[in-house]
């Protein structure tokens, strides 16, 4: 899809956000960019960190959700960044 553009919404969870200094704020400003990738037609993809020698960044721990409040809807794309590592999983690179 050269020349399109997309969101890629990234370690926007509860463990990360924990230490943020104004969550409410970020998810805001976060929801603002869904609302205008969507309006766009942009495709938007959530990327979840796990980490698996962090028990809060483990898949389907409480910490590893989204944060509260994001308004992710039908049709979103999700993938995971394994470790601390910069590669991202595929369903990136299918959804875009």
């Amino acid at each position: 899809m050269s020349g399109e553009s997309a969101l890629l919404v990234i370690d926007m969870q509860e463990t990360v956000l924990a230490r943020c200094a104004d969550v409410p704020g970020v998810i805001e400003r976060i929801n603002d960019l869904l609302g205008r990738a969507r309006q766009s037609g942009a495709p938007i993809v959530f990327i979840q960190h796990e980490d698996p020698e962090a028990p809060e960044l483990s898949p389907d721990s409480p910490g590893w959700q989204l944060v509260a409040g994001l308004d992710r809807r039908e049709g979103c794309f999700a993938t995971l960044q394994p470790g601390r590592s910069t590669e991202v999983a595929t369903a990136a690179d299918v959804a875009l």
